[in-house]
């Protein structure tokens, strides 16, 4: 079951191409694991800003909430399985910056 799900997230990351959603380039995998190689996120995971900071202004809010909803108007154009991804978006240590 597991498997299933990391070859649909390889196969949806893989159909969009959107700035607001990480490129993946390509997938391998050994006797026990899979890799992807994705782009380089410098910034980091959302959460961690939010665990330095304590909290986020309002102004970084606005423009992290912007970015999930652009990021969501480019999956619905590339006509992908929302409800999947959303799993994913909805954690705050997912979105990457």
């Amino acid at each position: 079951k597991q498997e299933r799900h990391v070859i649909r997230e390889f196969h949806t990351l893989n159909d969009i191409d959107h700035p607001n959603i990480i490129k993946i380039h390509c997938a391998m995998q050994d006797s026990r694991y899979i890799y992807f190689l994705l782009d380089l996120l410098p910034g980091g995971e959302l959460m961690d800003h939010m665990m330095k900071r304590g909290k986020l202004t309002e102004e970084m809010t606005r423009f992290y909430a912007a970015s999930v909803v652009l990021a969501f108007e480019g999956m619905l154009v590339a006509e992908c399985f929302l409800i999947v991804i959303c799993f994913y978006l909805y954690l705050p240590n997912q979105p990457l910056l």
